[in-house]
């Protein structure tokens, strides 16, 4: 929540003292485990905000913060899905209000992107789901079980570069 505040008080800033410390903040988080710290808790979404909320409009500044998150979060990392979300709030609020038609295609991009990969998950879960209905019925249990893990990884899913991408648009668009 003092992240959040922080960024209230310096909207449009790129206040680097406000910025730098919610970077240590993530550098802190991201670096204590291998579980997913940031992306496993919605209430990192407020870090988020409140690292991109000084960076309003402000095109040519976000750069350089762009460059530090991508280093404390490299690809690969537990913390990717928080580092993705944070990156398209960064791009959206600095392009706010804007009208940038390279960012709206961008943003266009991940929400195709989202989909075609949640598509071919769920045909190979629904080639899985008919292999299984033509082995025999002794395994009910373990259906159930696996069923249980599935929903249960659905449902941790908390940070959307999608669903960023799409108030991005909004937001660029939002001039027009």
């Amino acid at each position: 929540l003092v992240a959040l505040s922080c960024g209230l008080i310096s909207v449009g800033t790129s206040n680097k003292d406000v910025v730098l410390s919610v970077l240590d903040i993530i550098k802190d988080k991201a670096s204590k485990t291998d579980q997913p710290v940031l992306a496993g808790d919605s209430i990192y979404r407020i870090l988020s905000l409140g690292l991109a909320l000084p960076f309003m409009c402000q095109q040519e500044t976000v750069d350089s913060t762009i460059t530090a998150l991508n280093e404390i979060i490299p690809d690969g990392h537990c913390e990717q899905s928080f580092r993705d979300f944070t990156l398209v709030l960064l791009d959206a609020l600095a392009y706010t209000a804007t009208g940038n038609v390279l960012k709206i295609q961008k943003f266009l991009h991940i929400c195709s992107e989202n989909a075609n990969e949640n598509k071919s998950t769920e045909t190979e879960e629904k080639k899985e789901e008919s292999d299984k209905k033509d082995e025999k019925k002794s395994d009910k249990k373990d259906d159930k079980k696996d069923d249980k893990k599935k929903e249960e990884s659905k449902a941790k899913v908390v940070f959307s570069k999608h669903s960023m991408a799409v108030l991005g648009i909004g937001l660029i668009a939002m001039n027009d």
